[in-house]
């Protein structure tokens, strides 16, 4: 994608978007370019030079940002949402996928931001470790809490969440929209936010909150078990720990998302 022609930006086009909206999409892609930023430096860099190693928050940190790349992925078939041209972006990478089916030509395609969704992405850590800070807090004050229960609480949070932060928030502020999509509140405005979203992006939320909080008396995820197991040396099982969280990360965004969608 970078080394071909799509890697050009989609212009914004005769409908430019209001100064109040351009203030605050300019204002917004530093914020959280700054958000990503401070994430890395506190569960990559920061555990990296004191520990030698790779944390669980940091590789989700990591795994969150590379699965970023892959967010206009249910647009494959047809666009049922386009981000926001005037953001920084050029174009997207389902350009150059051999399975992309829906029209599209460099300067006229998804304008996927450089400098908003992979951020926005990365920070998703700072949701699975509020969630798992809940979850330890039901599970103190009702021991008996079962798995089905502790998912379920997941899922509902996780889809209140999205709507909170996609529905009040970002499509209001003008970041992307959703042409399509189904069972629609605001169904006649830009910000129409389909109900669906929230189920996909809940199941996203509650998948890596899962992923950091079910580990056993090692701390290991159930991506990385067994590797204790493995005869080679300590690097190589770094390396496998590390492939295998990734993995493991960005497999949530496509099962749960991606694919349903």
């Amino acid at each position: 994608w970078i080394g071909s022609d799509s890697f050009v930006a989609v212009p914004v086009g005769a409908d430019l978007p209001p100064l109040w909206m351009r203030r605050v999409l300019d204002i917004g892609q530093v914020v959280m370019t700054l958000a990503w930023s401070a994430c890395f430096v506190w569960f990559v860099i920061r555990p990296w030079l004191r520990e030698r190693r790779l944390t669980l928050d940091g590789l989700i940190v990591i795994g969150c940002t590379l699965a970023s790349g892959w967010d206009a992925l249910s647009n494959t078939g047809q666009f049922w949402f386009t981000y926001n041209t005037y953001l920084v972006n050029r174009g997207s990478m389902l350009d150059v996928m051999p399975t992309t089916l829906s029209p599209r030509a460099p300067g006229a395609t998804e304008a996927w931001p450089l400098f908003f969704i992979n951020t926005l992405y990365g920070n998703f850590v700072l949701v699975a470790i509020l969630m798992c800070a809940l979850l330890r807090f039901v599970q103190s004050r009702r021991p008996q809490t079962g798995i089905v229960a502790l998912l379920l609480i997941c899922f509902v949070l996780g889809a209140i969440a999205d709507f909170i932060i996609e529905g009040l928030v970002l499509l209001p502020l003008g970041f992307w929209t959703y042409a399509g999509g189904h069972w629609a509140i605001n169904a006649d405005t830009y910000y129409k936010f389909p109900l669906h979203e929230a189920i996909c992006a809940g199941s996203v939320f509650a998948g890596l909150t899962c992923l950091r909080y079910f580990v056993n008396d090692k701390g290991e995820t159930v991506c990385e078990r067994g590797l204790d197991k493995l005869p080679v040396s300590p690097l190589r099982k770094s390396l496998l720990r590390c492939c295998a969280v990734l993995g493991g990360v960005i497999s949530i965004f496509i099962v749960t998302y991606h694919l349903p969608q």
